[in-house]
C-alpha cells in the first residue's frame, strides 16, 4: 500500500453547492474514473434538516476486493467501538465542572448572567 494515493471527501452540503445532488457529486466520480479508492462521508443534517439525529454514512470505493474486505474490516472496528459503547465525553464534562469547586461556582454564576440577559424574542431567560 505505500506510495497509494487514498482520497477522502465529506458531502454533508451535497445539492446545496449547484441544486443538483448529482452534480454536486462530480469530485468524487471524478477521482474514481481516474481509479484512486476513495472514502466519502456523507451527513444529512443539513440537507435533510435532521440535526441532532446522527444521521450518515461513509461509501468507500475500493480498487479490488481485497482492499474492500481490509477496509471493511477496520470499519466494523471502529463502529463496534463507538456504538457498543455509549458516549461517555458529555458525562465526562459535567464530573469535572461539578467536582471542582471553582469550576462550580463559575458555572452557577455564567447561568445567572445567562438567565437574565434578554433572549432573541425580547424576554429573560434562556
Amino acid at each position: 500500500m505505500s506510495g497509494d494515493i487514498h482520497v477522502g471527501g465529506m458531502g454533508g452540503r451535497q445539492g446545496f453547492a449547484s441544486g443538483s445532488l448529482e452534480e454536486d457529486a462530480f469530485a468524487p466520480r471524478f477521482f474514481v474514473q481516474q481509479g484512486l479508492e476513495i472514502f466519502v462521508s456523507q451527513s444529512y443534517s443539513k440537507n435533510l434538516g435532521l440535526y441532532a439525529e446522527r444521521i450518515g454514512a461513509i461509501n468507500v470505493v475500493a480498487n479490488d476486493k481485497e482492499s474492500a474486505l481490509r477496509t471493511a474490516s477496520q470499519m466494523k472496528r471502529m463502529a463496534r467501538a463507538m456504538y457498543s459503547n455509549p458516549p461517555v465525553h458529555g458525562a465526562r464534562i459535567v464530573a469535572e465542572v461539578v467536582g471542582d469547586d471553582a469550576m462550580f461556582a463559575e458555572w452557577k454564576a455564567e447561568m445567572q448572567v445567562r438567565r437574565l440577559q434578554p433572549t432573541a424574542g425580547g424576554t429573560k431567560g434562556v
